[in-house]
């Protein structure tokens, strides 16, 4: 059944994972990038799947309408049309953190505009209503719009080779979930479902933990891992760790635990070997899984390593009263070296350039986050705690004088 969808957002996850699989689902998709967006009006969003052998799809996606706006009178008129006269509307996002947040009046508005009607608002981001955005969510639901929590899941990377003025592309795997909170109870959701890798489950919670430590984090690993050895291409870190037999001993453990805190969910090992297929198979510059380890702003990039690796580590740690063995000892070995080294840091070229704010307390604030995550997984060590911290709070003062010094 054909459906109308609204969708906010024109990076990796939204070109990549949300308008391909909601278009194959029957959906009539209308884009909304912000207006601060790079995205010129009218451009040609592509999606370049990738399969295995090389084997490659260039998909151009066939949206309703494309708008820069960020409020409803900036919306194209088809796209305000089906705003104001669809009965079932279908709202999803694909946002940053920062991007929500800033998007957060005018979701509302739409949801305002959308009164007495069937809206059901789907987030899509990696941290979805999370902290500060909790509020949000009250607000929508006092609208009686539907919202469900979803995790979406599918390496995507800009395809700079296929993308210029008037053309977006991003490369995807041929490997796509979008888990849906609750059960499709309408004809619109009931179309979504169709699509290939769309699932809905009453065990949301449970998806989320399992895809942020088994994908995610094994996907945030190996980026780190890369980049301690100045690796670019992932595939080449994973294939590498594969033969060394790091990714399947690293894997059992991880698998065990989450198959702990998982209950409902039945196939956590065959999830797993999905995920490391997917790396290694998939050819990506191992940055593109650092992108949130800034040096301006380094909190968000530790609430990410706290939520992804630290914390099944931690859970193991503390649960069976053991060590880390070697394999995670040499992994948290990496996140000292990538952290302590500013050319690793996404934005080393705005350093390099001068164009950011280094702040003492800021600093001082990542240095006690970093100081509460090792303690967590090395709670009879204080001696190697402390050293760890002492190391990365020099390199901070470090990166400060040599920033400073240099006007």
């Amino acid at each position: 059944m054909p459906f109308d969808h609204i969708h906010l957002g024109a990076g990796r996850g939204g070109l990549g994972a949300i308008l391909p699989t909601s278009i194959d689902a029957g959906g009539s998709v209308h884009v909304v990038a912000h207006t601060a967006s790079t995205l010129p009006p009218g451009s040609e969003l592509v999606c370049c799947i990738c399969f295995e052998a090389g084997q490659r799809e260039d998909r151009s996606l066939e949206i309703a309408s494309l708008s820069i706006a960020c409020t409803i009178k900036q919306m194209k008129e088809a796209a305000r049309a089906v705003l104001v006269a669809a009965p079932s509307l279908l709202i999803t996002t694909t946002l940053s953190p920062e991007g929500i947040a800033a998007q957060s009046e005018f979701l509302l508005a739409l949801a305002a505009e959308r009164a007495g009607k069937h809206t059901i608002f789907i987030p899509c981001e990696y941290e979805q209503f999370d902290g500060g955005h909790e509020e949000l969510r009250k607000q929508l639901l006092g609208l009686r719009v539907d919202v469900r929590r979803s995790v979406v899941n599918r390496l995507c990377s800009a395809e700079p080779l296929a993308t210029d003025e008037t053309r977006r592309a991003v490369r995807a795997d041929e490997q796509v979930e979008w888990y849906i909170e609750g059960m499709p109870d309408c004809p619109l959701l009931q179309a979504l479902e169709r699509s290939p890798g769309v699932r809905f489950s009453d065990h949301i919670e449970q998806h989320r933990l399992r895809t942020r430590w088994l994908a995610h984090g094994m996907h945030l690993s190996l980026a780190l891992l890369a980049s301690e050895h100045k690796q670019v291409q992932l595939r080449a870190q994973a294939a590498e760790l594969a033969r060394e037999y790091w990714i399947d001993r690293v894997l059992l453990m991880l698998v065990e635990h989450a198959q702990a805190r998982c209950p409902d969910l039945e196939d956590t090992y065959e999830y797993a070997q999905l995920q490391v297929e997917a790396l290694l198979r998939y050819e990506q510059d191992g940055t593109v899984a650092l992108r949130n380890l800034r040096r301006a702003h380094p909190l968000p990039f530790l609430r990410e390593l706290g939520e992804s690796i630290v914390e099944p580590w931690a859970e193991i740690v503390q649960g069976g009263g053991v060590q880390l063995p070697p394999e995670v000892l040499r992994l948290f070995h990496a996140i000292e070296v990538v952290l302590c080294d500013v050319a690793r840091y996404s934005d080393a070229n705005r350093y390099e350039a001068r164009e950011m704010v280094l702040d003492a307390e800021l600093d001082g604030q990542a240095s006690a986050a970093y100081r509460r995550m090792l303690e967590r997984v090395f709670p009879r060590e204080p001696t190697a705690v402390a050293g760890r911290v002492i190391a990365l709070e020099v390199a901070l003062d470090l990166h400060r004088d040599e920033y400073e010094g240099s006007d």
